[in-house]
């Protein structure tokens, strides 16, 4: 095995489009820096070591480079999804890129050479909440997949919830509330009662609405709330950043 650029994996796939298929010199960012010498083939500020091995898509390299490449595909062993769990050779395994490299939207080509992992439509370069130029392990909304590999938008507020208990969108989460540690969150409903409230005063992680009243000026006290519309007032409190007002749709 040769590996120039010490990323874990091979020339001979870094240099052509599949293993195997010879010497196509390839440079996915076209920096200058062909693949095979480039650390981060597509410029997208993650690195190859750590998009071409990161097999359940939680930000980090899965395994360490074994320096192996039993079945001579031209990717490392310690990498490969298709033999590298079950310790044989295996030379009747046909290479496939986007099955036997990490690809998260399982769509254009595979991590380490997509710009937009996640399909998205923001680039992953851009997918920094932190600002501290490092994506990698930036996660705004707290979930299980980090920002460049996650497909919920983390600068908008959803436009609606069901808390109806199928464990999924269950609670009204503002993704870009993550990154601002003493917010404040109102929810009225139509006729201007207040029917929420809530202030984060640095609590690790926040509490969202869950779709219940707590006011006890409401009919609802204690009770899930009517499907229908409700209007939200946000303050950051940091930054200066202006309050942000808008309408959710609760729907059951």
């Amino acid at each position: 095995m040769v590996d120039s650029d010490n990323n874990g994996l091979d020339d001979a796939y870094e240099s052509s489009p599949g293993a195997g298929t010879g010497i196509q010199v390839v440079d996915t960012d076209r920096d200058g820096d062909v693949d095979m010498f480039d650390l981060d083939s597509d410029n997208d500020n993650v690195p190859d070591a750590t998009e071409g091995h990161d097999y359940d898509h939680n930000g980090l390299a899965d395994v360490s480079p074994s320096n192996s490449d039993q079945d001579n595909d031209g990717l490392d062993d310690g990498y490969e999804g298709s033999d590298r769990n079950d310790g044989f050779i295996a030379n009747d395994e046909i290479f496939n890129p986007y099955t036997d490299l990490p690809n998260r939207d399982d769509a254009d080509d595979v991590d380490y050479r997509d710009i937009d992992d996640d399909n998205d439509g923001i680039n992953t370069v851009e997918e920094d909440s932190n600002e501290d130029g490092d994506p990698t392990n930036d996660n705004c909304d707290e979930d299980y997949w980090p920002n460049y590999l996650d497909e919920t938008p983390c600068n908008i507020v959803p436009n609606g919830f069901s808390p109806n208990g199928d464990g999924v969108n269950d609670t009204l989460v503002v993704p870009a509330l993550s990154e601002y540690p003493d917010f404040k969150m109102e929810i009225y409903d139509r006729w201007g009662g207040k029917v929420w409230e809530y202030q984060r005063k640095g609590q690790a992680t926040p509490t969202w609405w869950d779709g219940y009243s707590q006011n006890s000026l409401t009919l609802n006290k204690g009770e899930l709330m009517p499907a229908g519309t409700y209007f939200y007032v946000i303050e950051f409190n940091k930054n200066n950043r202006k309050r942000e007002t808008g309408w959710v749709y609760l729907n059951k």
